[in-house]
């Protein structure tokens, strides 16, 4: 049995570039996911931004909601439409945003 011999060569560079890369764009994806996430949980607890409770919606928006047939009782979330719209979207390397719904 004949061993050919393996010739490997890498430039560290160009290594030390892409892993730099890849754990800034996981990093990246990593924290918009979780800020969607945080996001909607907060929308479900009935939280602002700043971790503060909103405000209980008034009594006629709770008729207004009735009327269009929606039951919750919950502020800023009528059919959860605009909180399940909430997802990373991905604009290009090592760049991610939160895509929603638009309202008002």
């Amino acid at each position: 049995m004949q061993i050919k011999s393996v010739k490997i060569s890498f430039d560290p560079r160009k290594l030390e570039k892409e892993l730099k890369s890849k754990l800034i764009d996981e990093t990246m994806q990593n924290y918009t996911d979780m800020v969607a996430k945080t996001t909607k949980s907060d929308l479900e607890s009935g939280k602002d931004i700043y971790g503060e409770t909103l405000e209980p919606i008034r009594p006629v928006t709770r008729e207004i909601r009735q009327l269009r047939g929606y039951n919750g009782t919950k502020p800023l979330i009528q059919s959860g439409d605009m909180k399940n719209s909430i997802k990373t979207k991905k604009l290009g390397k090592n760049k991610y945003a939160l895509d929603a719904i638009s309202y008002g």
